[in-house]
């Protein structure tokens, strides 16, 4: 069913008084949804738990100031919303009254729609209500219910039987605990709760359809469909009425709470006014293009929530530290002069042939003839005296007279303590009146015609002590000048070389002039001020660079009773504390009308500030402007985490190590314009703060594993941060690999590693020790081998016979070359590797001894591959001698005839060679046979060599092979593959 049609959403809402002087003083947001929420069609507004609730055609959603959080269970939310005890009460289209807790909680059904009864159109509850006993109180269109939430029972009352439109428009209130009032089109009646009856008011004054009521102590008000605002005493019973409207169809509602008892809310379907209880008067604050569906006013932060069809509406009225004077007709020029008289009257103009006087909150106009365009406003000595472009005029009898006329432009004006009426052009000559007489003073100022060329004047004033200045742009000098009595003409203070002020200009423009009790002066200028003695010595400079003011054109200047400096630019009004030695900007965002501060501009004599504007002049209480409109709360509203949103977030929040993105949402909940607001944070190991600027939003991106602590503070744009801050415990977890248990384990593995590996080196030490051992017996073994009994009996003996017989010179070669070979073996067997030469050289000695000592029985060569660099080969020593002494005793001296005994020695791959052993005996099977008969000459060298070979390197191999032809034996081959060293 939809929303009443012509009746309007009845709740209430008190403010604090407040005289707007007829004018509308709320600043006007409009959210709407692009600002996360989900319909256009909003229905109601509450605030709970320093959220705002918002009910809307699409469910119920929170707003925290910034975004918009939304339940997922609920769907179309079209009644008021109600709060109690930490709950929040509210009727869903197509299920009934239910509640909940919290944003992110599911909805407990209370009161069912009863789909069963025999009209149609009662399934739908409307104007919600809550007793001091827990009952709910609603409306159908025929009936008022309420539901004990105790006994779970529901109470029907019959209102209006032939009613078929909408629901019932009720608003309900209580005088005491056994009564509810209940007013709606068919007056009010009161429920008993001894009796459990619903009954008229038996005054006959209730019988009257009634739109809305509010009870305020003991004063009851009701609002009728006539128009008529009726008070009520419970007390006395006594009754008054006023008319709020002469409208015919005056459909006008009573918002809900209470601020003060002062002034009441009313609004219809597009407008929005107060009414003041004491002055019974009304005052429209907002109209609206679209239906107004309810309002609602936030006691703590003082707005004013307006739910429409087309979105939500934010009016906020935290200005009360600036009054607008709103100039009351159609001339939208901008206040260009204001001055105030010793009554506090304040006078102002707007560059046209209108003086506005603003005196106890009425307006008064006086007008200067026609294309008259007034300049300078002037109070002094009791006169009113304007400047203008034809001449100057005089207040006399509410009247203006023209006292001088003029053929130029009279800029400024100012009366000293002699009566001397001084008007400055902006360029010209400045001339001097005797006020009494106002004869003109011919040649009072003596300074030539260049000074009048040359210079722009600006401004113009007398100081305490009755010296006239002038401000001005100089091209030739620095702009400030005084009024030399002596010389009668003006002087720069840069003349005034005691006091080297050269280095101290801000500028060479200087635009407006203050005087101040300390009998100081202040000129502004394009770049900053100066403050200067009345003796002209330059005691302050103010520049904009250093102070970070936006815009170098600064044009009113004022002193506070606090000594702190105001000045105005064209972006803004800026706040010069000169114990703290900061600057504070002031704007629209403030409340300011317009951001271009460059025209009228007076310190009124209650330390406010008067700045005219388009259309306006702004009256601004210097003692409050600066006061935060922050309400000392932060809370962190939602924690997103890759994308998933926490719901209920706390202060403690623990990643895992392999999260990506984590966005933190926080408000001050205050709801003051975004722009107000400034974020900033630092983790506890920081001493500086990072700003965040207007948003409510830190992104924290793969932070490394490991806890921190951050803090994160909210303050307003003129530099207040509050004392309430967001303190956050984060704890990333590290990846298994980082933990502490993992650490243990992996220096635990590393210690039984090392353990291992030293032990395994231990082993292998051994082992090589064994080795090196089993090389070694190898080698004595091998030498004993070379050095046999037999070899050596043998070898004696054939010296012996060589004796015997007489042949000295054989016995003396045979004996020579048998000690080389015993010095070679022994001298070679002390290394591990020697060259293939040495090697090859102890072979050829071995055979030649052979050979001779077998009468030569065979023949032996040595073939070398080309390539083989035999002085940088190394092999292992004594390793070709037992296979060619093999061959030798098992082949060769068993054959009948001469044989041949062949060493080929090839490089094959790289670090390999092979050194094949080839006689042309009579093969291995033939010297088997004979093997009993050679048991007397056992060649023990073969197996030891070949366990050499394969200790030193497990890569050497050998290979032997029976030579055949035509399948008989001719011989025996024998290949080594050895891997040298170079």
């Amino acid at each position: 069913m939809q929303k009443k049609k012509v009746i309007l959403l009845i709740s209430f809402l008190l403010l604090k008084f407040h005289i707007l002087l007829g004018q509308n003083s709320y600043k006007v947001e409009s959210i709407k949804p692009t600002d996360e929420l989900l319909s256009n069609t909003i229905f109601s507004t509450i605030t709970f738990r320093n959220y705002l609730y918002v009910s809307n055609q699409r469910g119920i959603s929170i707003y925290d100031g910034f975004k918009f959080t939304n339940n997922i269970y609920t769907k179309n939310i079209s009644s008021n919303l109600l709060l109690s005890n930490k709950q929040i009460y509210f009727f869903e289209d197509g299920i009934g009254i239910q509640k909940m807790n919290s944003i992110y909680s599911k909805p407990t059904k209370l009161v069912p729609i009863n789909f069963q009864d025999t009209d149609p159109n009662n399934n739908r509850y409307d104007y919600l209500y809550l007793d001091h006993d827990k009952k709910i109180w609603y409306s159908e269109i025929n009936y008022i219910h309420f539901f004990n939430q105790k006994t779970h029972k529901k109470h029907t009352f019959l209102i209006d039987k032939f009613r078929t439109d909408n629901v019932i428009q009720a608003s309900y209130f209580e005088p005491n605990k056994n009564e509810v009032w209940i007013s709606c089109h068919k007056g009010v009646f009161i429920w008993d709760n001894t009796t459990g009856r619903l009954k008229k008011h038996p005054h006959l004054i209730f019988n009257k359809s009634i739109l809305s009521s509010i009870l305020i102590n003991k004063t009851a008000y009701f609002l009728t469909s006539d128009g008529n605002l009726i008070d009520y005493n419970i007390d006395t019973n006594k009754t008054s009425s006023i008319k709020i409207s002469k409208r015919s169809n005056f459909y006008y509602s009573i918002a809900k709470d209470i601020s003060n008892n002062q002034e009441i809310i009313l609004y219809s379907s597009n407008e929005i006014l107060t009414y003041n209880i004491q002055t019974k008067k009304t005052n429209t604050i907002y109209t609206s293009n679209y239906f107004i569906n309810h309002v609602y006013f936030d006691k703590e932060t003082k707005q004013i929530w307006v739910s429409t069809i087309n979105g939500l509406i934010k009016l906020n009225n935290n200005y009360n530290a600036i009054e607008n004077l709103i100039i009351p007709n159609d001339n939208l020029k901008t206040i260009n002069t204001i001055e105030e008289d010793p009554n506090g009257n304040i006078w102002f103009s707007n560059q046209s042939n209108i003086i506005y006087l603003y005196k106890n909150k009425v307006y008064n106009t006086f007008l200067l003839p026609k294309n008259t365009i007034c300049n300078t406003i002037l109070y002094k000595k009791t006169n009113l005296i304007i400047a203008t472009n034809t001449g100057i005029f005089l207040l006399k009898n509410n009247l203006f007279k023209k006292i001088i006329t003029t053929k130029y432009n009279v800029k400024k004006i100012e009366l000293d303590d002699k009566n001397q009426l001084w008007l400055m052009p902006e360029k010209g000559k400045i001339e001097v009146f005797d006020f009494i007489s106002l004869h003109k003073k011919n040649d009072f100022v003596k300074n030539d015609t260049h000074f009048g060329i040359d210079n722009t004047f600006n401004d113009i004033t007398v100081d305490n002590k009755g010296k006239i200045w002038l401000a001005s742009w100089t091209p030739k000098g620095f702009g400030i000048w005084f009024f030399n009595e002596e010389s009668h003409s003006f002087v720069q203070i840069n003349d005034l070389k005691q006091f080297k002020n050269n280095a101290k200009f801000i500028t060479e423009y200087y635009i407006n002039i203050s005087v101040q009790k300390d009998n100081t002066l202040l000129f502004s200028g394009y770049g900053g001020w100066n403050q200067v003695t009345q003796e002209g010595k330059i005691i302050e400079t103010f520049d904009i660079l250093k102070h970070h003011v936006v815009n170098h054109h600064i044009v009113g200047i004022e002193k506070d009773k606090k000594g702190h400096v105001w000045f105005g630019s064209a972006e803004g009004l800026y706040h010069y504390n000169t114990k703290t030695n900061k600057v504070v900007r002031l704007t629209q965002v403030d409340g300011l009308a317009s951001n271009d501060i460059t025209n009228g501009f007076k310190l009124l004599k209650n330390n406010k500030l008067a700045i005219g504007t388009d259309f306006r002049v702004q009256i601004i209480d210097l003692d409050n402007i600066l006061e935060t409109q922050l309400i000392n709360k932060l809370e962190l509203t939602s924690v997103n985490i890759d994308g998933k949103i926490i719901s209920n977030p706390n202060l403690n929040i623990k990643l895992n190590y392999d999260y990506t993105s984590l966005d933190l949402f926080f408000s001050t909940l205050s709801f003051s314009e975004k722009e107000k607001i400034i974020y900033r944070y630092k983790f506890d190991y920081e001493k500086k703060w990072h700003y965040l600027g207007s948003i409510p939003k830190l992104s924290l991106i793969k932070l490394s594993s490991g806890k921190y602590g951050l803090t994160i503070q909210a303050g307003d744009n003129l530099g207040h941060f509050q004392r309430k801050e967001l303190h956050l415990n984060l704890e990333i977890t590290p990846p298994f690999y980082y933990t502490n248990w993992f650490i243990t384990l992996m220096i635990l593995f590393i210690l039984l590693t090392a353990f291992l590996i030293n032990r395994y080196l231990v082993n292998q030490e051994k082992e090589k020790g064994k080795l090196k051992r089993k090389i070694s017996d190898s080698e004595m073994q091998t030498l004993r081998s070379q050095m046999n009994p037999h070899f050596l009996f043998n070898s004696l003996n054939s010296i012996n016979s060589f004796i015997i017989q007489q042949k000295s010179r054989e016995a003396s070669g045979y004996l020579t070359t048998f000690s080389k070979l015993m010095r070679n073996i022994l001298e070679n067997s002390r290394y591990e590797s020697i060259t293939l030469e040495k090697e090859l050289n102890t072979l050829k000695m071995y055979l030649e001894i052979e050979a001779v000592r077998l009468d030569h029985q065979f023949d032996y060569e040595i073939l070398i591959d080309k390539n083989i660099e035999l002085e940088n080969m190394k092999i292992p020593p004594l390793i070709i001698q037992p296979f060619a002494e093999n061959a030798i005793w098992h082949g060769l001296n068993n054959k009948p005839n001469k044989g041949l005994l062949k060493i080929e020695i090839q490089e094959t791959n790289e670090n390999a060679i092979t050194i094949a052993i080839i006689d042309d005996g009579i093969g291995r099977k033939a010297a088997a046979l004979l093997k009993k008969e050679q048991l007397k000459h056992k060649s023990y060298g073969i197996d030891i060599t070949i366990n050499r070979l394969q200790l030193v390197n497990s890569k050497n191999s050998y290979k032997i092979t029976d030579l055949t032809e035509n399948n008989e034996i001719k011989g025996t081959k024998v290949e080594l593959q050895i891997y040298y060293d170079d």
